[in-house]
């Protein structure tokens, strides 16, 4: 796996949404979103940014938050919200390829190898693929870039040890 630091990722123009959903209710959503943009006479362009901030095991849902791009500037609504730009600096990257069953595994290596290599991750973990996001929700085949924001881990001095009396 090979890491890039430093790292940053820009869109513009990009519809967003973050909803706690199960893969059909994203389905549904994702075609309601399809369904907007078309309406509003825009069009999809570059990359679809998928986050899982929380998976929650008990009801099948997960917390996600989507960015896709399109080619022009549309109004908001209740469930989506247009954002002009969308950037992620102070990264961390590397590229995957690979049964998205896999991914949190590819996760896992990464706070590993950035781990000792002095960095602290600060999740969430930004997957930029061509659209194929769908993929992360079943077991096929994903090829994706990861991004997560990193912070060089302090070093401290070694501490200073003071002997304390007791009476």
């Amino acid at each position: 796996m090979q890491i890039h630091k430093n790292v940053s990722y820009t869109a513009t123009h990009v519809i967003r949404f973050r909803q706690r959903l199960t893969k059909p209710q994203l389905q549904t959503l994702m075609q309601k979103l399809d369904a907007y943009i078309e309406q509003q006479n825009a069009k999809k362009t570059d990359d679809v940014i998928t986050a899982i901030h929380t998976m929650y095991l008990d009801d099948g849902t997960s917390d996600i938050e989507m960015f896709v791009a399109i080619n022009k500037a549309i109004p908001s609504t209740k469930s989506f919200t247009y954002m002009p730009k969308f950037e992620l600096t102070n990264c961390i990257m590397f590229s995957y390829k690979g049964y998205s069953h896999l991914v949190p595994e590819a996760y896992t290596k990464l706070y590993h190898i950035a781990k000792g290599m002095g960095l602290e991750i600060n999740p969430p973990f930004y997957n930029v693929s061509d659209g194929q996001m769908i993929g992360l929700w079943e077991n096929g085949e994903v090829e994706m870039d990861v991004y997560v924001k990193a912070n060089t881990v302090n070093t401290f001095e070694k501490p200073q040890y003071v002997t304390l009396c007791t009476e």
